[in-house]
């Protein structure tokens, strides 16, 4: 039978390995996430905004990982598991909401006129 010594400080190391890696979370590992914590599912999925349903689908593979769900279970993991790693990873976070905001930038207006009996939409600056 084989042994795992320190399988905690090994669950912990793959848990922030997971939450570092620069591209999209899969469903297990959103799932691997949110027991590490501890939580219940319908408990994670209201923490996070979504639906258990949709947790539900999102860890079984059956939806794709969106970016807002990823980062937020990226943040609930990182500011429930542990406050060092807060601390540690603080620049980080504050990049990550940097560029959420470049992201979230104001949408811009489409005007919208007729010519010739036809519609013609022209992108306008907000």
């Amino acid at each position: 039978m084989a042994e795992i010594p320190a399988v905690t400080q090994l669950l912990n190391l793959i848990a922030q390995d997971l939450i570092e890696k620069p591209n999209a979370l899969t469903g297990d590992e959103v799932r691997f996430l949110r027991k590490r914590l501890g939580r219940k599912a319908k408990d994670f999925a209201k923490e996070i905004g979504i639906e258990p349903e949709t947790l539900s689908r999102i860890e079984n593979g059956h939806f794709p990982v969106s970016q807002q769900t990823d980062m937020l279970v990226r943040f609930d993991y990182i500011l429930s598991a542990d406050s060092k790693l807060v601390e540690r990873r603080r620049s980080a976070l504050m990049d990550i909401l940097r560029s959420w905001k470049e992201q979230t930038a104001e949408p811009s207006k489409i005007i919208a006129t007729v010519s010739n009996n036809e519609w013609q939409a022209e992108n306008m600056a907000a």
